[in-house]
């Protein structure tokens, strides 16, 4: 067939054909060990590189059947094998198999996430009618798997399998094209957070009225009605341990990358996370208001952009800056092309700077433009104006409206940061 030069992604793994490259002692012992073969036809004992490697000849030059390696993006660990076999164009159907050989990914969703990103390239790529698939009976695990997919349990083959003196039945499951249902989309919000700030140190947790400022934002944020998850993206550097502290007291989901690649941070804690789309926040923004969060998330879903933000042009307050994009969409920022300073300080500005996206910049209604407002946490005097608006207010649930009439009612605010330079795309 022509179909094996593949590759694929999803949100955590990839797929590449087997080839023997792949073929190692880990690889091997995989097909050794009883408790990881028990529910496939594998077990047989003892395998050796012998074996496997004609396994690998074998399917090489097989035209029905596609085995694909399948790995971890971070760390690009083998981790084990999903086939699509019995692969019959005739009457456009095949079956899906896999084995996860490495322990630590079970129960962890990567057999799921495995099996959906194959069964998308079957009906999308290969063009089949029907994928199919069979597991033991005593396989809980992969039941699940096959109902969460949308299959349905079309048959058993009764006492099929012996083992330890047992019999155990077969399930076969089944799934049609026009069954198929893209599963919802996780939709998470990353907060990039260091304690590091060379103009204001320890920032994001400098307390504003008795709060420190990373809590107030989060708490805000928490508001959001679109969102699934918040993860806390800081560095590895000691002196973010106590943003670790706070969120593990706080429990709150965070993540530890490079200090100086925010981009492949902000990429990474998305990965771990297993999220598809992705709604860029920085720290220091304590005010945000979630009613903004929620639009730019809304007008993402709704249009076929592939990024949209209201901070490509300046009509917010500074301080309110939301990015939406999908975490694959993400992920093509690094392909075929080295990243640059400014893609690792700034994350997300080649889509808006490159033409090679379709974008949209949410401008402020006339009622809450007000550029000259700046409630983005960089200085001292950032901080003096956040805090006094902050003081106004019995509660965090004042939205940018409020923010807007309180700074209205006292334009001598405004002037305590108006000269303060921004960092842009330098």
């Amino acid at each position: 067939m022509n179909n094996k030069n593949i590759f694929l992604r999803s949100n955590r793994l990839y797929f590449e054909p087997l080839e023997e490259k792949h073929l190692n002692v880990s690889y091997i012992n995989w097909l050794n060990g009883s408790k990881l073969t028990q529910y496939n036809s594998h077990g047989v004992f003892p395998n050796t590189k012998e074996k496997t490697s004609r396994y690998i000849e074998d399917i090489q030059n097989d035209s029905s059947c596609i085995v694909l390696a399948i790995f971890d993006q971070l760390t690009h660990k083998h981790i084990g094998n999903i086939a699509i076999q019995d692969i019959d164009l005739l009457n456009s159907t095949c079956e899906i198999s896999i084995l996860l050989g490495d322990r630590d990914y079970w129960c962890s969703g990567y057999g799921y996430e495995a099996f959906h990103r194959v069964i998308q390239h079957c009906f999308n790529k290969l063009n089949l009618h029907k994928v199919s698939a069979g597991t033991t009976s005593d396989n809980i695990g992969m039941q699940k798997v096959a109902e969460k997919l949308g299959m349905k349990l079309e048959g058993t083959r009764r006492s099929e399998i012996r083992r330890d003196s047992s019999y155990f039945d077969i399930y076969l499951y089944g799934l049609l094209k026009d069954e198929y249902k893209k599963p919802k989309q996780k939709i998470v919000a990353s907060i990039e957070a260091r304690m590091t700030s060379s103009r204001l140190p320890g920032k994001v947790l400098k307390k504003i009225n008795n709060i420190p400022a990373l809590e107030l934002m989060v708490k805000r944020v928490k508001r959001s009605k679109k969102l699934d998850e918040i993860i806390i993206a800081t560095t590895t550097n000691t002196e973010d341990d106590p943003i670790i502290k706070w969120c593990e007291i706080n429990e709150i989901k965070y993540y530890r990358g490079s200090e100086n690649n925010v981009y492949e941070r902000v990429l990474n804690s998305h990965i771990v996370n297993n999220s598809d789309i992705v709604i860029e926040l920085t720290g220091d923004c304590p005010l945000i208001d979630p009613k903004l969060i929620d639009e730019v998330i809304e007008c993402y879903l709704n249009n076929d952009y592939e990024y949209v933000s209201n901070c490509i042009e300046e009509t917010y307050p500074l301080g309110m800056a939301v990015e939406v994009f999908s975490l694959e969409a993400l992920k093509t920022i690094n392909d075929n092309r080295e990243l640059d300073f400014i893609d690792k300080e700034h994350v997300s500005a080649f889509f808006y700077t490159s033409n090679q996206y379709k974008t949209h910049n949410i401008d402020a209604p006339k009622n809450l433009f007000f550029p000259e407002l700046s409630v983005t946490l960089d200085t001292i005097e950032d901080f003096n104006i956040i805090e006094k608006i902050d003081n106004c207010f019995e509660n965090d649930t004042y939205t940018i409206e409020d923010i807007i009439k309180v700074a209205q009612k006292n334009p001598q605010w405004i002037l305590i940061n108006k000269d303060i330079h921004r960092k842009g795309l330098e």
